[in-house]
């Protein structure tokens, strides 16, 4: 049973990573709470380099299918980073462009 989440024995994860950083055929994922390969605060790093403060949450959708009962779900992110640096203290100044890189996701809960 998982600490996180009681009545499930284990959650399963496969990603597909696309973008820059990564073979053009993408990068290949697998993790489970089970085995421990799932860090609890489920953030996936950004493998574009120059990706500031990027990632991919799923801790939010995981919880939101536990808590709606689903067992599956096949779902594609986008990295939460931006390219280039923050510009604070000038509103004229235009926000830094997202990063492009994407997660495809196919999560199992058992």
């Amino acid at each position: 049973m998982s600490v996180l989440y009681p009545g499930v024995r284990d959650i399963i994860v496969e990603t597909l990573q696309r973008g820059e950083g990564v073979p053009e055929d993408g990068k290949p994922l697998r993790l489970s709470l089970r085995d421990r390969s799932l860090d609890p605060r489920m953030l996936l790093p950004c493998a574009n380099p120059a990706c500031r403060k990027g990632g991919f949450w799923l801790r939010p959708r995981v919880d939101a299918a536990v808590r709606a009962g689903e067992r599956r779900l096949d779902e594609t992110l986008r990295c939460a980073g931006h390219l280039g640096p923050v510009r604070s203290g000038n509103p004229e100044r235009s926000e830094p462009p997202r990063c492009p890189n994407t997660l495809e996701v196919h999560l199992e809960i058992v």
